[in-house]
């Protein structure tokens, strides 16, 4: 009886671990996913401003106003990144502990 009960306890914590294993790789798969194509759209975007001066001279302060967003929204993207992978550190360093 206390056998089968120990073996339903470890099936359990197993398939919780698993669980939480995979949210976590899904987490940072989602976040590099949204850091790559948020620098590809800021980098399109940034051609198409230097473009856009190079046909027609815009306000310089404009320009400056839009790249310094985008370059405001390019650090808060790679903290973004690093806070995912100080998590998964996290997670990690749980995982050696528990084992």
């Amino acid at each position: 009886m206390l056998l089968s009960l120990f073996l339903i306890v470890a099936v359990v914590v197993a398939v919780v671990v698993v669980v939480v294993i995979v949210v976590v790789i899904v987490f940072v798969v989602i976040v590099f996913v949204v850091v790559i194509v948020v620098v590809i759209l800021v980098v399109v975007l940034l051609l198409v401003v230097l473009l856009l001066l190079l046909l027609s001279l815009l306000s310089l302060l404009l320009l400056l106003l839009l790249v310094l967003c985008l370059l405001l929204l390019l650090v808060l993207l790679w903290l973004l990144l690093l806070l995912s992978l100080f998590f998964l550190l996290l997670f990690l360093l749980f995982l050696l502990f528990l084992l």
